[in-house]
């Protein structure tokens, strides 16, 4: 008998043992008519890419580190998901009619579910950026408000969904809405060519409350994370302006005004590449991404910027190069001693390359008598080679035109860390850097300084 009742003990003990919490997010599907080998979901922070079968079909197990909205992208196709662990969703869809085909099915497929009900039903006329940035401020504003209504009765009617998902895609909601308001002005102006808009008082009144630094719905709503962003770098745009027109002060101004976590962490990383820069402002710079930065990825990535630059600080020796001359033979930056060389790194492809070409031009006429050299160095690849020669021989281009051996991989253009282009060099009649990122031509702080070089 007593082993009987210290069976039962047993028994009773593996039945009420609380089920373990699953830490993870099924994820299958089948897309027809797919070019694409992998589906890429993306989040904060996360990042996963999964392979698609020759028939179309996939299948995952996703460790996601919070719950909320990531991204799925297939090719140019993209769609918004709700993902919490412990769901188990399938995926259909046709990549040739993506958006009305999309269905979900299996645990936690409702809200995806309403999530592409609300893009085929109420969110579609926003895809036509062009036509939906360039009506008039009173059609634009009316129609954000039908979009932000009519997704909010659509939530609160959709059978399945939980009542926990329901606030926070209100939320979400209310994000999308301050999103389409701040983009406003900036996409008018483009779409229609326009240089002027006079807003009516009250535009922008329910931006005016709003809160930029909620930390969770960061982590969790790419909307809320894109509003953000937007709007600290409309911050930096003004302090940039108070600040002379000087981009570094006026980010280092915003940043030691915004409180410290992770907005401003992801902030300073998404402006990163335009910031870490080798000029006077590194150290200062660095020193501050050190400061608030605690991911030890942006840290690592950080360093190898700085360490890449500081070596292309002012009154250093320039790397050397020996490229194709467009006149003959190749030409060195040794050769060039006793001058200053303003470089130009361009590419046939590079349009805002091109935009600069009239500008240098006006340059090499306005200093052709001077103690400097124009070198424009190509950084198009071997097959577009011929396309190069033409529009040097075609545009009539001015200068040292040059071409690089191996594009972006030469080795000049790594030691000066050229990710970017149009980039442009100034290096002194002693071979040493003056600028490793001098202003463009079209900028009038590259006459001022000619003008303190004697030039």
């Amino acid at each position: 008998m007593k082993k009987l009742f210290l069976l039962f003990l047993v028994v009773l003990s593996i039945a009420c043992e609380k089920p373990s919490e699953v830490d993870y997010v099924l994820l299958s599907g089948k897309i027809e008519n797919a070019e694409s080998d992998k589906v890429l979901i993306l989040g904060y922070d996360f990042r996963k890419v999964i392979s698609v079968a020759d028939d179309g079909t996939f299948n995952d197990t996703l460790r996601i580190n919070y719950e909320g909205y990531f991204d799925l992208k297939i090719d140019e196709e993209k769609a918004l998901l709700y993902l919490s662990n412990g769901a188990d969703i399938n995926l259909q869809t046709d990549y040739e009619a993506f958006d009305d085909s999309l269905t979900f099915t299996g645990k936690g497929a409702e809200e995806n579910n309403y999530l592409a009900e609300k893009v085929k039903t109420v969110s579609k006329p926003t895809y036509e950026y062009a036509v939906f940035y360039s009506q008039p401020e009173n059609e634009f504003k009316n129609q954000v408000e039908s979009i932000k209504e009519n997704s909010l009765n659509l939530v609160n009617n959709y059978e399945g969904v939980s009542e926990d998902f329901v606030k926070v895609e209100e939320a979400n909601i209310g994000y999308e809405y301050h999103n389409y308001l701040s983009s406003y002005p900036i996409y008018y102006k483009m779409f229609t060519q326009s240089d002027s808009l006079e807003l009516a008082d009250g535009f922008y009144s329910e931006n005016e409350s709003f809160n930029y630094t909620d930390e969770k719905a960061f982590k969790t709503s790419p909307i809320y994370r894109d509003l953000v962003i937007k709007h600290y770098a409309t911050e930096l745009n003004n302090y940039t302006i108070s600040n002379n027109d000087n981009y570094h002060l006026g980010f280092i101004e915003l940043i030691n005004t915004m409180p410290k976590g992770i907005v401003k962490e992801e902030f300073m990383h998404t402006m990163a590449f335009g910031m870490l820069k080798p000029n006077e402002y590194l150290e200062k710079t660095y020193s501050l991404y050190l400061e608030n930065t605690s991911r030890e990825d942006y840290l690592k990535e950080y360093k190898e910027k700085y360490d890449s630059f500081k070596s292309l600080t002012e009154d250093r020796p320039s790397p050397n190069f020996e490229f194709e001359n467009y006149e003959g033979g190749k030409t060195t930056l040794e050769s060039l001693r006793g001058k200053y060389v303003y470089i130009d790194v361009w590419a046939t492809w590079c349009g805002p390359c091109i935009k600069e070409i009239p500008e240098l031009t006006k340059l090499q006429e306005q200093y052709a008598d001077k103690n400097i050299s124009f070198v424009s160095i190509s950084v198009d690849s071997k097959d577009d080679y011929e396309t190069w020669k033409n529009m040097v021989k075609d545009k009539n281009l001015g200068g040292i035109q040059l071409f690089a051996d191996n594009g972006f991989q030469s080795d000049f253009m790594e030691a000066y860390v050229v990710e970017a282009i149009p980039r442009f060099i100034l290096i002194g009649p002693d071979g040493n850097i003056v600028k490793a990122d001098a202003p463009r031509p079209s900028d009038e702080e590259l006459l001022k300084l000619f003008n303190d070089l004697n030039i």
